[in-house]
């Protein structure tokens, strides 16, 4: 099956808290919830460190209310894109997202678990797969009481391995699966992709400040690929609290010029 013969989200109950924010100097709107899942930096930085190519199809998963398809979609005219979402609300989201800022149908919504894309999408058929899965265990850190943050933050309805199989399985040979997660999980991921016949080729490690320890990092892996991993100069997010550091303000103003 292709991705454009998936059905559409639609007609999904909607959150009645909801901001609409704009981004990249109001190149983007983005609908969001106003007290539950909101994107961060980490998603904007997911989607500049994706190599995308023409004519590449891309999955999303795990998207939330659509970021990283929408940022993408917009710099890529000639990629299809496919966001997935189990949330009902997000994937509303991403949907209206994807309408407003004028890339639907190139970037597709749909509601959907995970787990069975592998029986909806035709196995080794896509040439890249993004995500910002969960960050945490079930087992592990504080469960936030909001449930919408809750299930983008824990792993409630699908494990880090299951991101990782079901880009295993869709993918072809030499495709390309990037991933953003905290710096605790590096060495487990890496034992998972292999697990799943996606090799590490490049990696980035995300520091908060210059005198930090890293707290994320960026990756990414190819499918059925000879080993040999490229690690990048780290990436430091800010200068002082709430300030952008140089680097990062270079990445917002390259995608501002690019879209």
């Amino acid at each position: 099956m292709s991705l454009s013969s998936l059905s559409l989200c639609s007609d999904l109950p909607v959150m009645k808290d909801e901001t609409v924010d704009s981004l990249l100097g109001r190149e983007l709107l983005v609908i969001q919830d106003r007290y539950g899942y909101r994107f961060s930096v980490d998603s904007v930085l997911l989607a500049y460190f994706a190599r995308i190519k023409r004519r590449d199809q891309v999955l999303d998963l795990g998207s939330g209310n659509g970021i990283i398809s929408l940022l993408l979609s917009k710099i890529y005219p000639e990629a299809i894109f496919l966001a997935v979402e189990i949330q009902a609300h997000l994937a509303d989201q991403a949907l209206r997202n994807s309408i407003i800022n004028g890339v639907w149908p190139r970037m597709m919504v749909v509601h959907e678990d995970l787990q069975n894309l592998p029986r909806l999408l035709r196995p080794g058929s896509l040439q890249v797969v993004i995500s910002n899965p969960p960050y945490q265990s079930v087992n592990s850190g504080r469960i936030n009481p909001n449930p919408s943050r809750a299930r983008a933050r824990h792993e409630v309805f699908s494990s880090l391995e299951t991101f990782i199989s079901v880009a295993g399985i869709l993918l072809k040979n030499g495709g390309r699966a990037y991933f953003v997660l905290p710096s605790f999980r590096l060495a487990e991921l890496i034992l998972l992709l292999k697990k799943h016949h996606l090799e590490p080729k490049t990696l980035q490690m995300l520091y908060p400040y210059a005198w930090a320890q890293s707290r994320h990092f960026l990756i990414e892996a190819y499918k059925n690929c000879q080993p040999g991993l490229r690690i990048l100069p780290p990436l430091v997010l800010y200068r002082e609290r709430g300030i952008m550091s140089e680097a990062i303000e270079n990445i917002y103003r390259d995608f501002q010029d690019k879209i």
